[in-house]
C-alpha cells in the first residue's frame, strides 16, 4: 500500500513537471506571437531583422510544443530531461523537412542563390527562358510565366531599373499568418545577356 502511494505520488510530481515544461514552452510561443503582430517593418533594417527572427522561433516553438505533447504525454516518456532532448531532435528534424519540402519558405536570399546556381550572370535570354518553361511544368511548384519585358525590371529597394529586358516569374506562395507571394525576376542587357536576379516575397492577405 505504501508503495503502491508513494509511486503514485512520484507520478503525479512526474507529471507535473512536465505540465510546468510545457508551460515553460507555451509562455515564449504566445509571447513572440505578439511580436510577429507588431508592425517592425515600419522601423529600422535592425527591427526588421527582429521581427523577421521573431517569426522563424515563433514557428520553431510551435513544432517544439507540439512534439513535446506527443513524447511526453502520447509516447509517455517519463524524464523531464529526456522529454527535452528528446523534443529538440524532433524539432529540429521537423523544422528541417518543413523547409526542405517547402523551398519557397526558404529566405529569399537562399532561393536567389538557387536561381544564380541555375542560372548563372551571363546566361542567355533563351537558356533563362527555357528554364522557367521547364520549371513551369514540374509538379508542386505553381509556376507562373509572364513572358519576357522589353524593359528592366524595378528594384523594390532602391526603385532602380535593372537591365533593359526581363522575366517576371511568379513562383508560388505559402502560408504563415497571412499568404506569403515568392517572386523571381530576371534582369539582361542589350545583348540578352544575365545581369542580375532578384526574389522577392509579398504578404498577399491576412
Amino acid at each position: 500500500m505504501i508503495k503502491k502511494t508513494l509511486a503514485t505520488r512520484m507520478e503525479n510530481r512526474g507529471g507535473r513537471k512536465m505540465i510546468y515544461a510545457l508551460i515553460s514552452m507555451v509562455v515564449p510561443a504566445v509571447l513572440l506571437s505578439i511580436l510577429t503582430f507588431v508592425p517592425w517593418k515600419a522601423g529600422s533594417d535592425i527591427l526588421l531583422l527582429g521581427w523577421l527572427f521573431s517569426r522563424v522561433l515563433w514557428r520553431i516553438n510551435i513544432i517544439a510544443i507540439i512534439c513535446f505533447v506527443v513524447i511526453a504525454f502520447v509516447l509517455k516518456v517519463d524524464r523531464v530531461p529526456r522529454a527535452i532532448l528528446y523534443t529538440l531532435l524532433a524539432t529540429a528534424v521537423v523544422f528541417a523537412l518543413v523547409i526542405l519540402l517547402h523551398p519557397l519558405m526558404k529566405p529569399a536570399a537562399l532561393i536567389r542563390a538557387d536561381m544564380l546556381r541555375r542560372t548563372p550572370i551571363g546566361t542567355s535570354m533563351e537558356e533563362v527562358v527555357g528554364i522557367v518553361e521547364k520549371n513551369v511544368e514540374r509538379k508542386g511548384w505553381n509556376v507562373y510565366y509572364n513572358g519576357v519585358n522589353d524593359r528592366g525590371y524595378v528594384h523594390p529597394d532602391t526603385s532602380e531599373v535593372i537591365g533593359t529586358q526581363s522575366i517576371d516569374v511568379y513562383l508560388g506562395s505559402y502560408r504563415e499568418f497571412w499568404e506569403v507571394g515568392v517572386s523571381a525576376y530576371w534582369a539582361f542587357d542589350d545583348d540578352g545577356k544575365l545581369i542580375d536576379v532578384y526574389v522577392g516575397k509579398t504578404a498577399n492577405s491576412l
